[in-house]
């Protein structure tokens, strides 16, 4: 009877398995069924995905993006945590035939389209954009993952500001567009093309704001839609002492995602006035301290 026993046993465990292990292939190719999968595109699925990926960028040095580790990404909607030195583990990350990675974590996806919000103020980053103002994403099927490059929605405006001893560091810059180009705003984006599609919301004018050193020739990198320019902008460095204003004519000239031209100041000379005085150009108050008068840059 014990014998007996423990041969029913044996074969109730083992049809208990091939029940289980038949209910999940049953279960699996009703999901192939449903997405409209053959067996082939199974295969690609569920045996090509690479177990991870590095973070990399496709784009000049001012995009770079170093996500810390515990930093998150998404993809396909799901958020996904990057480990040391940029690397991205899919083991969470259930196999598709396509993947849309982005970051960061506010982007929206819709459908095939990308949405954001590019902000009207952005943090100074020393040689580079503020990865927060400017969304990266990319598409790519299995095949692709292993080599992704992460594409920078935007691009920027790379101003030089000039060596300044008087001034030592600047508080912020503030872009304003003379005509209708746009500066900040909510952007929609079509992720096959990379294409703005919609904007909303826009904003004529964007403030790079952080302690930016002019001791020596430096950089401030503000983030911009691709476009091309139809007028001037109009710059103000705004310092702890008093500031400049220049106008900068990029009538013709274009920014395009993932590039950051450069632009020189019309002269290299920036001044300030602690007393009130007439000037016709720009002026503006310092709390407590009167009024600065800002001399042009030309």
């Amino acid at each position: 009877m014990r014998i007996i026993y423990l041969r029913l046993m044996k074969d109730w465990i083992n049809n208990f398995f091939m029940i289980k292990l038949l209910m999940k292939y049953l279960l699996f190719a009703g999901v192939m069924a449903v997405v409209g999968c053959t067996e082939e595109k199974m295969e690609e699925v569920f045996i090509e995905q690479p177990n991870s990926f590095h973070i990399k960028v496709e784009g000049d040095e001012a995009f770079a993006l170093n996500i810390p580790s515990g930093g998150k990404i998404g993809i396909n909607g799901k958020e996904v945590q990057v480990l040391s030195k940029g690397l991205v583990s899919l083991y969470e990350v259930p196999a598709e035939e396509k993947y849309t990675v982005y970051y960061p974590l506010s982007v929206q996806l819709q459908e095939e389209r990308m949405k954001f919000n590019m902000p009207k103020d952005q943090i100074y980053r020393t040689g580079g954009v503020d990865v927060a103002a400017c969304p990266y994403y990319a598409v790519a099927d299995n095949e692709g993952l292993a080599d992704l490059k992460l594409k920078p929605a935007l691009g920027a405006l790379k101003l030089i500001i000039p060596a300044n001893q008087e001034f030592a560091s600047i508080s912020s810059v503030v872009l304003k567009s003379e005509s209708d180009d746009i500066m900040a705003g909510c952007i929609e984006l079509d992720l096959e093309s990379g294409n703005i599609i919609t904007k909303e919301n826009m904003s004529r004018e964007v403030v790079l704001k952080g302690n930016i050193d002019i001791t020596e020739n430096n950089e401030a990198i503000i983030v911009l839609p691709p476009q091309t320019f139809t007028g001037k902008l109009d710059v103000m460095l705004v310092a702890p002492k008093g500031g400049g204003t220049y106008s900068l004519d990029l009538t013709g000239k274009s920014i395009e995602a993932g590039r950051s031209p450069r632009f020189p100041p019309p002269c290299r000379t920036l001044r300030s006035c602690t007393r009130r005085s007439v000037c016709s150009h720009r002026s503006f108050h310092r709390p407590a301290s009167g009024v600065y008068v800002f001399r042009p840059w030309w």
